[in-house]
């Protein structure tokens, strides 16, 4: 390594932090780069854990993209198991306890933190998150889970809802328990999430919405939840998940934060008493990004979303000019053979920013009418009103088909498309995978209809 190679520290070996520095060394920067994370396992995806835990993957081994050794051959050094504890970006340095490293160029890729509120019993025995962040933490899981014969699941983000199904392919008996009036509610509306309630019950798994978990306590040798006008037992209790960014270290040192995650300009760099820190960039969930939609700061948290800051301060430090652009922050998840997507926003966020839509929504099928096997696809499309341009999507269908609609109507709304532009596309077609009028189109003429009316 030469002597004058620049410093590049990363916290966090996450979609925010790892590719940053798998970026570098992939078009041969000239980087000494150090990686610093809390964990002890290293690149991994744990979207896959609850589809481990569910048997639908056979080992959390799995899960893991590189070995160490691959990272060292890139020339990039990770300290696995070591907590960043404070920052001073004053004088460039970090530190790990009383360890200072000191840095030329910083990312910030420090992640999410767990905003449940707090209920009464959590500290018990066989009470987790639903969210299992780390490798270590999951295989622990699966140890209670092995004894467990009942879950209650006190939540309904996508994450609860795939360990739920996962509880329910292990055998046990489950409840999902809802606060708000609908499941998935960040996602669907009401009527969406209708379709998603209808096939978990099928499924067998309880479902209460509107219903709020006062404390957990011990009875005899399960856990129980006081939702007030009920007591429900179970062997385990998983706590929803609700995230926040963890923008901690950043706070601590001054830099500006909102609620939305620290705050950066287009080219992922934080900012500090007004002015721009030109060697310091914030990356991932921990930092703020603008909806393509509102135009407004936001906090996405999908590692989709995240990698997209990674590889603009990669292509920054290689000298491009990148800059990141406002997300539509596409979604999806998959429920026992039930897929469900959105992308853009919905009623309820629409009606947060004084946004006034027009809903259309359609059914359509997975393929023609006459070809055995197919299966229903709920949509329903957001236009502005005073645009017509699409502003939100939504699709929950027991067919693959879903991630690829949602993925095309993110294109649609990042090219301000109108329900007219949208009712007029052309959409392939085969008998065994398609009808002739895809349903997204459908759903578009269903608005433009209704103005010319």
């Amino acid at each position: 390594m030469a002597k004058n190679t620049p410093k590049l520290v990363i916290i966090g070996s996450g979609s925010g932090g790892l590719p940053v520095a798998s970026e570098l060394k992939k078009y041969g920067a000239n980087y000494d780069v150090t990686v610093f994370t809390r964990d002890t396992d290293i690149a991994y995806s744990p979207c896959g854990i609850p589809f481990v835990l569910g048997g639908d993957i056979p080992s959390f081994d799995d899960l893991l993209m590189e070995e160490m050794a691959h990272y060292t051959k890139m020339g990039i050094k990770i300290r696995a198991g070591a907590e960043v504890t404070r920052l001073d970006t004053d004088t460039n340095r970090i530190f790990v306890g009383d360890e200072e490293v000191e840095y030329d160029f910083l990312v910030i890729a420090t992640g999410t933190i767990q905003s449940a509120h707090a209920i009464e019993g959590e500290e018990l025995g066989r009470v987790f998150a639903a969210h299992v962040k780390t490798l270590k933490a999951a295989r622990e899981l699966e140890e209670y889970l092995k004894e467990a014969r009942s879950a209650i699941i006190l939540g309904s983000g996508s994450i609860d809802l795939e360990m739920a199904v996962a509880c329910l392919k292990r055998g046990m008996n489950v409840t999902v328990v809802e606060e708000r009036a609908c499941l998935l509610s960040d996602w669907l509306d009401a009527e969406m999430a209708e379709v998603v309630r209808a096939h978990l019950e099928g499924l067998g798994i309880g479902v209460f919405t509107g219903k709020k978990a006062m404390r957990i306590k011990e009875l005899g040798n399960v856990k129980a939840v006081d939702f007030g006008d009920e007591t429900i037992k179970a062997d385990i209790v998983l706590t929803g998940t609700d995230f926040k960014p963890d923008a901690r270290l950043a706070m601590q040192d001054g830099i500006e934060v909102s609620e939305y995650g620290i705050v950066i300009d287009e080219a992922c760099r934080v900012k500090k008493r007004g002015r721009i820190l030109e060697n310091v960039f914030a990356s991932g969930a921990c930092s703020q990004t603008v909806d393509f939609v509102t135009g407004r700061a936001d906090f996405f948290f999908r590692a989709s979303s995240s990698i997209k800051k990674a590889q603009v301060i990669a292509e920054r430090l290689m000298g491009k000019e990148s800059i990141l652009k406002p997300q539509v922050n596409p979604m999806v998840t998959v429920l026992g053979g039930l897929h469900a997507g959105c992308v853009g926003i919905n009623s309820r966020k629409a009606a947060d920013h004084g946004i006034r839509v027009k809903a259309a929504k359609a059914l359509g099928v997975s393929n023609s009418r006459y070809y055995p096997g197919g299966k229903t696809i709920h949509m329903k499309l957001l236009f502005e009103e005073s645009s017509g341009r699409l502003i939100g999507g939504q699709v929950v269908s027991w067919e693959r088909g879903v991630k690829e609609r949602i993925d095309a109507l993110g294109m649609a709304i990042r090219c301000c498309l109108t329900s007219d532009d949208i009712s007029e596309l052309e959409t392939s077609y085969s008998p065994p995978v398609a009808h002739l009028t895809d349903v997204m189109t459908e759903a578009a003429r269903y608005i433009k209809r209704n103005d010319e009316a």
